[in-house]
């Protein structure tokens, strides 16, 4: 009897062993499924990018990457062409991943329109989480900063002034850290050049915006933009 009882529970774990194992196999399989390849989250972005363009769909500026800089710039809520945007040789594009996800995420950029967009793919569905007004300067590499899932654009304003602004992604939503940025003004007569700083779009000391630029602004990679 106590040999049966043991054979009937051996059983009952044998069985409830392989129950888990294959749930946890089928789990697997339906992580790796939803997995987006390289190639094809492109294909996604340039599909709802031409959509959008035959439909000559509007993208409202949400951030201008302009502002919180010491000027008084700022074109945010204004509404951009995004047929201007895609239909013209003038724009460039970065596809890489900026979350961790292993997803790339898109950023294109037209000096001619002085718009960047910036899109991810959140539950499989391509998402536009900002539109962003640029300067006529050519535009600096994506840089990325692997331990905090955050990117930086820099972005000259004048020939003597440069805006450094921290986005994050997360969730489908994109949250902007903080922005740096720093004015060089004309040599005076005793050969120094001053220089003026803003965190946040508030005027700094040096220390203040070095503890910022120290914390923020280091980057692992470069993404340089294509073609």
């Amino acid at each position: 009897m106590k040999k049966m009882k043991s054979f009937f529970t051996k059983g009952i774990l044998g069985i409830l062993a392989g129950l888990m194992l294959t749930a946890n196999v089928s789990g697997t399989e339906v992580q790796a499924a939803k997995r987006i390849s390289y190639n094809k989250a492109v294909l996604m972005y340039n599909d709802k990018m031409d959509y959008w363009a035959r439909k000559n769909s509007k993208a409202r500026i949400t951030y201008d990457l302009r502002d919180r800089s010491g000027w008084g710039y700022n074109d945010r809520g204004k509404r951009t062409s995004i047929r201007s945007l895609h239909y013209s040789s003038h724009t460039r594009y970065v596809f890489k991943d900026v979350t961790g996800d292993k997803v790339p995420e898109a950023f294109f950029c037209n000096t001619r329109t002085r718009t960047m967009m910036v899109l991810t793919i959140y539950k499989n569905k391509v998402k536009l989480v900002g539109t962003f007004r640029i300067t006529d300067f050519d535009q600096d590499p994506i840089r990325y900063n692997k331990k905090h899932k955050t990117f930086i654009i820099n972005t000259m304003i004048t020939g003597r002034s440069v805006s450094r602004n921290v986005f994050k992604i997360r969730s489908g939503k994109l949250y902007r850290v903080c922005t740096l940025s720093d004015y060089i003004g004309p040599m005076e007569s005793n050969g120094r050049c001053p220089r003026q700083y803003w965190v946040n779009g508030r005027r700094s000391s040096r220390s203040t915006y070095n503890r910022y630029y120290k914390k923020y602004c280091r980057y692992h990679s470069r993404y340089i933009w294509g073609p």
